[in-house]
């Protein structure tokens, strides 16, 4: 079905938009690892400042597990060239959106493969040896052990323990 124009498309066709967006950023992240570094870094701040990282929030809630999947690989692609980058928008309000986003993959996504990227993103985005000066780690702690957050987390074993 087609949306009206200017409106957002819903249903298959959102998830058709979003699996060619996921893709796309795939392929352009896997170009961009033969560039150099220089070049590579002014590359990731440049797709940042048009809004990769709101993105994610949009592909990590759509209902097609390959949209979840593209997704944290380009989450990862990001982390592994420069994970300053994501935790620094982590620290914004719209970051907190999408960190609340990772706790809901974490603990309610139905494909363990999310799940996995999603417990490697946050490993590389929390230690302490990759972290520079730039990023304030206990406002970065803050936001991941936000109460909502820890909620989120610890809901599952509250539910399977034993009245």
């Amino acid at each position: 079905a087609a949306s009206a124009a200017g409106a957002a498309p819903s249903g298959d066709a959102a998830d058709a938009e979003l699996r060619d967006l996921a893709a796309f950023l795939n392929e352009l992240c896997g170009m961009a690892k033969f560039l150099q570094l220089k070049v590579r870094a002014t590359f990731y701040s440049t797709l940042e400042q048009h809004g990769l990282f709101d993105a994610f929030d949009g592909m990590l809630a759509s209902r097609d597990v390959a949209v979840r999947l593209g997704c944290m690989e380009v989450v990862y692609n990001v982390l592994t060239h420069n994970p300053a980058l994501l935790r620094a928008y982590l620290l914004t309000a719209a970051g907190e959106r999408l960190f609340a986003r990772f706790m809901r993959c974490l603990v309610h996504d139905s494909s363990t493969g999310v799940k996995a990227q999603v417990v490697e993103a946050l490993k590389i985005l929390l230690n302490l040896d990759q972290l520079s000066e730039a990023v304030d780690y206990n406002r970065l702690l803050s936001a991941f052990y936000k109460e909502a957050s820890l909620r989120q987390l610890v809901a599952p074993l509250e539910q399977r323990r034993p009245p």
